[in-house]
């Protein structure tokens, strides 16, 4: 195939390319995938390149500025500033694009999507260049789903429709996300290609070890930020009942996020401090060394429509699986193959903990055949083969026609 050209944009003024997060690692692995197959890839991150230790960092002025803020003024009203804030910053990045597209002219933008973004379709239509999205959030119906009504929200579904209507083609990274899509949009049904998430293998190293499996130190762990929807509460729960009969154990919560102090909290209250450890934000060096200590991987809960980047990480390290029953999992893991997947219940997370622990074997099995799952049919490598193909494909077409 010829090498392409490729401008990788992101409009977004929050999302930091270099960020330490799931979003921070597939906007990365896309690129360096990219480039992995002699592509030529150019950057547009207008969140910016670096991530900074401060920006993660609660109660600094402006932090507490903005909670003040929030106290005081209708949360509707609250929203809606927020997304003109983001209108205006587009009209603004729209033109950093214009400029970069005369610059470099490439053959393909690669953008990833969010609400209120059109900068990226519109030109590449203003100057005949292929477009692709990568869909990650149902943005307009999540907001709801979180409360976060806004007076904007019909012009949000409005441009929506315009990132479907220009873009030439559409990758949620989900089924349940092409799905709900293609229903809401049926006359563009044949421009939406599931690609899930997936594992750079270079980055971890030594896969197969895990170093704590030992019969008097089962580890539990969990990797992520620390946030309401990922369910670490109920993690807290289920192991608070756990060790009274493993007492030996230990729960290990690697990440940070607006949920972590009221964790530790919930901990204390428990009477299980001392059993859980919270580590903070990390980096993926130092993220994948504590990974290999873990028996069992948790993911409590997960949403209806994302490809939870973690799984693929514990996955490609032999680790065995305890995920949530939603489409986005089913897609890549089945139960008792290659992986254990549960009701978002506390109670069943605490079954799934005992099957792990009682039957080392079966649990072994199951990170064993998830980990030659995601080698061989997972990898950021193979996503980008597939846009490949899905390029080729889309200008012979076009040629032909």
């Amino acid at each position: 195939m010829k090498k392409l050209k490729v401008l990788y944009y992101s409009p977004h003024p929050q999302l930091i390319y270099h960020s330490p997060t799931g979003y921070g690692t597939h906007m990365r692995e896309v690129v360096q995938g990219f480039r992995a197959l002699g592509h030529e890839v150019h950057l547009l991150i207008m969140g910016g390149i670096e991530w900074e230790v401060s920006e993660s960092l609660p109660d600094t002025n402006n932090h507490l500025l903005k909670r003040t803020l929030k106290k005081v003024i209708p949360s509707i009203l609250w929203e809606t500033l927020k997304d003109f804030q983001l209108i205006q910053f587009d009209k603004n990045a729209k033109n950093t694009l214009k400029q970069k597209v005369k610059e470099l002219q490439p053959d393909l933008i690669y953008e990833r999507a969010n609400i209120f973004q059109t900068s990226g379709v519109e030109i590449a239509n203003e100057h005949n260049i292929l477009h692709f999205y990568e869909f990650n959030t149902p943005y307009v119906e999540f907001r709801k789903e979180y409360g976060l009504e806004s007076l904007l929200t019909s012009r949000a579904h409005k441009t929506e429709e315009k990132q479907v209507t220009l873009s030439k083609k559409i990758f949620p990274v989900s089924s349940a996300l092409k799905e709900f899509y293609r229903k809401k949009y049926p006359l563009f049904d044949d421009k939406f290609f599931v690609i899930p998430n997936a594992i750079n293998p270079q980055k971890i190293e030594n896969t197969t070890i895990n170093t704590a499996s030992t019969e008097s130190d089962f580890i539990i762990g969990f990797v992520g930020s620390v946030s309401p929807w990922h369910g670490v509460e109920n993690l807290i729960l289920a192991f608070s009942s756990f060790i009274k009969k493993f007492p030996d154990s230990k729960l290990l919560i690697v990440g940070d996020g607006e949920s972590l102090e009221e964790l530790k909290k919930l901990a204390e209250k428990q009477g299980i401090t001392d059993k859980v450890i919270f580590t903070g934000n990390l980096s993926h060096e130092e993220v994948f060394p504590l990974i290999k200590k873990f028996n069992v991987a948790v993911m409590a809960k997960s949403n209806w429509f994302g490809s939870p980047v973690k799984i693929f990480e514990y996955g490609a390290m032999g680790i065995p699986v305890i995920a949530p029953n939603v489409g986005p999992v089913r897609d890549v893991m089945v139960h008792k193959i290659d992986g254990f997947l549960i009701d978002q219940t506390v109670e069943d997370l605490i079954k799934a903990l005992f099957e792990m622990k009682k039957n080392p074997e079966f649990a072994k099995r199951i990170g064993e055949n998830f980990q030659k799952k995601i080698l061989k049919e997972h990898t950021w490598i193979d996503n980008i083969k597939k846009i490949e193909l899905i390029f080729q494909a889309f200008r012979q077409e076009n040629k032909d026609a």
